[in-house]
């Protein structure tokens, strides 16, 4: 339940990394599951 709650958190400020850096969805996810680890 945890996990879901910090995602949802994230997602937001790695939606705003994506448009500067221009990362893919995928590398998004890679990044943001790494980070939560």
């Amino acid at each position: 339940m945890m996990d879901r709650h910090i995602k949802s958190e994230f997602q937001t400020e790695y939606a705003n990394h994506n448009h500067d850096i221009g990362l893919n969805s995928e590398e998004l996810e890679a990044k943001k599951i790494a980070e939560v680890m």
